[in-house]
């Protein structure tokens, strides 16, 4: 090629690098030699001889709920904006996952969503060779930056749309609430709390049990179907629309009145809410939105942008409150 161009090796290796300092005739040599030759630069090569991947590496505990497979497509659109594939990782344990991915140079760059142990968190948070940003639910690490929907806003907001569709009858409320120990669970569960506590201090009388489910269908159906043994009255506010689901199953299948004598909703948005019978009032995140940010902040990181190292930075985005036929709403 540098024969062909009559420049040499290093002039050949600027222009292909697309370096600034060759000047036009002789970048119009090397192209004029290049077609000659009919020779295509090699992606892997380059990407060998740099260190880098143009990968993204997604941690994920799995695809049952279909919120990730939405946020995947998401995280894989805004990453070819920025010429950045996309490699999926399923994984109960996300950080111990993600150190192997940075310490084999698989990736550049990691998007994690769920979390493992604490003591795994902060055993390995530190040993992760690459930039790293979380999704939804935040590692015990206080240095990987976390972008979240405003789970107490939104459980707030779903638990005072119930309160108030229920207000003429007397106020039996199950909080089918997630795994204990997750930060998602404890923001959801003390955004219900305060709205109870802020209708009890207006003189309203609810009685509220609490369990925790596994966010699975399963989970939420055999959880409602105890709560409701005793009576198919009241209010059901799950942590996600699948538990939520599950619960209205539980509910058709005792012959309740959902909508009616009795309300349901979840959280989270997931499409097929609004296709259940009957659909689903919840409580939808912006996952275009949150993933778009989570992804180009995580491309600044690896393009060398630093960030605080003292505290976490944490981006929240506010959600939208989606009324349908389980509590009372339009289909």
């Amino acid at each position: 090629m540098a024969e062909r161009a009559g420049v040499s090796v290093p002039t050949v290796s600027r222009v292909l690098n697309g370096k600034p300092s060759v000047s036009a005739e002789l970048t119009a040599q090397v192209r004029k030699a290049m077609h000659e030759l009919d020779f295509h630069p090699s992606q892997v090569a380059r990407n060998l001889r740099a260190a880098r991947t143009n990968t993204i590496g997604v941690v994920l505990p799995g695809l049952q709920n279909p919120f990730f497979p939405r946020l995947i497509e998401q995280v894989v659109e805004v990453a070819a904006e920025h010429g950045l594939t996309v490699s999926i990782s399923l994984s109960p344990d996300p950080l111990p996952t993600a150190e192997t991915l940075a310490r084999t140079r698989a990736v550049d760059g990691l998007v994690l969503v769920g979390r493992g142990r604490d003591d795994d968190d902060a055993a390995l948070s530190g040993s992760i060779a690459v930039p790293v940003v979380a999704f939804d639910r935040a590692p015990a690490s206080a240095t990987i930056p976390l972008f979240q929907i405003a789970n107490a806003d939104g459980a707030r907001t779903v638990t005072a749309h119930l309160l108030e569709r229920a207000a003429a009858r007397p106020l039996r409320l199950l909080h089918i609430a997630g795994p204990e120990g997750l930060d998602v669970t404890e923001d959801r569960l003390a955004g219900m709390v305060e709205a109870i506590d802020a209708a009890r201090a207006a003189g309203r009388a609810v009685d509220v049990t609490i369990v925790h489910g596994d966010f699975t269908e399963a989970s939420g159906h055999e959880l409602a179907a105890e709560w409701l043994a005793d009576a198919s009255v009241g209010v059901i506010f799950a942590a996600n629309d699948m538990m939520a689901i599950g619960a209205i199953v539980a509910a058709k299948q005792r012959g309740a009145a959902i909508g009616g004598d009795l309300l349901i909703a979840g959280f989270d948005g997931v499409e097929v809410g609004e296709y259940v019978s009957p659909s689903l009032t919840t409580y939808r995140q912006p996952i275009s939105e949150i993933a778009r940010e989570a992804v180009t902040h995580l491309v600044r990181l690896m393009q060398g942008e630093a960030q605080p190292a003292e505290s976490r930075p944490v981006h929240r985005f506010a959600g939208e409150l989606v009324v349908r036929e389980s509590t009372g709403g339009d289909a």
